[in-house]
């Protein structure tokens, strides 16, 4: 039987038949919530009481402190749970040690041990139900009252504390299993890198003799290997700055031609996904920065300035760049052993170093040109691009299938929470009795 949920006039009411001994109840009754307040920019810093914002309820470590707090401040405590009252209200727990502020736009429940746990799996559901409920403004918000008002399904104590368990035990498996295979995909794209890095740089014949580079980054590369700057195996060509566009000149899909931005550009690969258009007349206006396959796009100005992408079109398309970015097109060399060579991460390195200008940083063409890379002929570049190829294509089906298994756990887990706080699940078979932990419970 699935679970439903009915929004009420303030909160959510469930609709369904719950197992004897268990009741519906009120947040608000179960708990103390706690609200937060606003707390002048001026105290803000690397010093004093955490401040708990928003966006730091998902995240790890808290980036900011409040050296201007009164003593009388109401912190939060190890355990208590966190809703974020704006947006996607996401839902967290505070989890250091250390007590912590509440900015005004984040609410603490404060209740028992037990109870505070089994908010934390009940909570999200209703929560998400309250994000596609209609708003009169676009950015939603909660008051206290409104989660005060919000009913969940409650055990008696005996079911409470054999669900915790179950939850905990089985949930922290998952969680454990997720994080194993993200440091998978870690792993395989830091193989992935360690081979590019040294198969531009060293080659593929282990025997070969070598000699030094002249750039200590580099180190030693093949003897009949040449270092060359990237300005004289390739043409560098950005949008020129009288033709720019304006959102005048920005149009629906279909209507223009594609104007990539470093959005656009993800692990070295150009994802069409959220697109920006620009009319006709502007794309025909450039046609120097018309995109071609072979292509290697870096960006050059903004916070990920010296991102690549390769260049790979399935059928003409229209295709140009946003200023952020300029076209690396190369003479006579293979193209994707360009992009490796100039995608390694010694060279990303050197691009990194070298930013120019203010707030927002840029590498300038001449910049660009000027960073050296190793150059062996013609047939061994391609020998290097196709075995790179066959490695990458290796890589990305293993980081696929960690992916797709994260995505799948993330589902069961959900599923799992949703059966078990409505109970839907018996767990009377749990692999440890469940009498050895009541009596565990009692000894504490």
């Amino acid at each position: 039987m699935s679970w439903s949920w009915k929004p009420a006039a303030l909160g959510i009411t469930p609709r369904h038949d719950l197992p004897s001994g268990w009741k519906v109840a009120r947040v608000g009754d179960l708990a103390h919530l706690i609200n937060g307040q606003p707390y002048d920019s001026k105290f803000f810093g690397q010093e004093g009481v955490p401040l708990i914002r928003i966006r730091d309820i998902l995240g790890g470590s808290i980036e900011t402190r409040y050296s201007g707090a009164p003593l009388t401040s109401r912190r939060v405590q190890y355990g208590d749970l966190l809703i974020g009252m704006d947006g996607d209200f996401n839902t967290g727990r505070w989890e250091h040690s250390e007590p912590g502020l509440l900015n005004q736009r984040v609410l603490a429940v404060e209740a028992s041990a037990e109870i505070s746990s089994w908010f934390g799996y009940c909570l999200p559901e209703p929560l998400t139900i309250i994000n596609d409920l209609k708003y009169s403004t676009t950015v939603k918000h909660l008051s206290s009252k409104d989660v005060a008002s919000i009913r969940i399904p409650l055990p008696g104590n005996t079911d409470l504390l054999k669900l915790l368990y179950f939850l905990d035990r089985e949930t922290a498996e998952i969680d454990a299993f997720i994080a194993d295979q993200e440091r998978l995909i870690e792993l395989l794209e830091e193989r992935r890198a360690a081979t590019i890095t040294h198969a531009v740089t060293k080659g593929l014949d282990p025997n070969a003799p070598m000699k030094d580079s002249g750039l200590e980054w580099v180190g030693q590369i093949p003897e009949h290997w040449r270092m060359m700057p990237i300005k004289r195996v390739a043409s560098i060509r950005g949008r020129i700055g009288f033709r720019g566009y304006t959102t005048a000149d920005l149009v629906d899909e279909g209507s223009g031609a594609i104007a990539l931005s470093p959005g656009n550009m993800r692990a070295g690969r150009l994802r069409w996904q959220d697109s920006t258009y620009i009319s006709w007349e502007k794309y025909f206006e450039s046609p120097e920065i018309v995109v071609s396959s072979g292509d290697t796009l870096l960006v050059k100005t903004g916070s990920t300035f010296g991102k690549t992408a390769y260049v790979e079109l399935s059928e003409k398309s229209h295709v140009t760049i946003n200023p952020q970015i300029v076209i690396l097109r190369p003479y006579n060399m293979d193209g994707y052993f360009f992009h490796c060579a100039i995608s390694n991460s010694r060279v990303h390195n050197e691009f990194r170093s070298y930013p120019t200008g203010g707030t927002t940083p840029t590498m300038t063409e001449s910049r660009i040109g000027s960073i050296e890379i190793a150059v062996p002929d013609y047939k061994e570049q391609r020998a290097i691009a196709d075995f790179l190829k066959r490695e990458a294509a290796e890589l990305d089906a293993a980081v696929a299938d960690a992916r797709e298994a994260i995505v799948l756990s993330r589902e069961r887990r959900a599923a799992l929470i949703s059966a078990a706080v409505t109970g839907q699940l018996d767990v009377s078979q749990a692999r440890r009795p469940v009498e050895e932990v009541l009596e565990d419970e009692v000894r504490v």
